[in-house]
């Protein structure tokens, strides 16, 4: 008899364990009613950090949804550009290595025309060829810029946004190495 008491009373506890911990894990929100951003907030506490090799640092932007890792000995710059668009420049001021990543929102599901003239005042696309960035489809091009020289540019969509990340003609290896570590998030 003691021991189906014992038993008995087990059970209770762990039933009422879980309930409670039912109750907590719903933040006590009534039936129905389950407060947003408590899974997505669990979740990041679970998410393993990305670890950098050696000589290299990561960069995390959770409002544009990505990260990557980048060269030691370079400053990040943001530039805010309104219209919830934001230049985000790296560059080592010692070696003048670097890049920068322009992101703009944007609907269209392909890169369009106007969208070229638009950020490409030029008009000068040369060795232009498809591309996957984290699959993300894109196009990788050569290009002038009035204030910079020639450049090598890499455009990916990433719904709801563009990205466009841009180095100097002759820095494709070092931008190359950061995009092989690009993650969208």
């Amino acid at each position: 008899m003691k021991k189906v008491f014992t038993v008995s009373v087990g059970l209770v506890v762990l039933g009422l364990l879980g309930v409670g911990g039912y109750f907590v894990v719903n933040n006590s929100a009534p039936s129905g009613e389950r407060q947003q951003g408590s899974v997505s907030e669990a979740l990041d506490k679970l998410t393993p950090l990305r670890v950098p090799p050696e000589g290299w640092e990561v960069y995390t932007n959770k409002q544009y949804g990505f990260s990557l890792f980048y060269p030691e000995g370079q400053s990040i710059k943001e530039y805010r550009e309104g219209g919830g668009a934001i230049t985000i420049s790296f560059q080592n001021t010692e070696t003048f290595e670097g890049f920068q990543i322009f992101i703009v929102p944007y609907e269209q599901n392909e890169i369009t025309e106007a969208r070229f003239r638009q950020d490409v005042p030029s008009g000068v696309r040369n060795n232009e060829a498809s591309v996957t960035l984290d699959g993300a489809a894109g196009v990788v091009f050569e290009s002038e810029d009035v204030a910079l020289g020639q450049t090598y540019e890499v455009w990916v969509l990433h719904f709801p946004f563009l990205f466009e990340i841009t180095t100097l003609k002759g820095q494709e290896q070092l931008l190359q190495s950061v995009l092989n570590t690009w993650e969208f998030i």
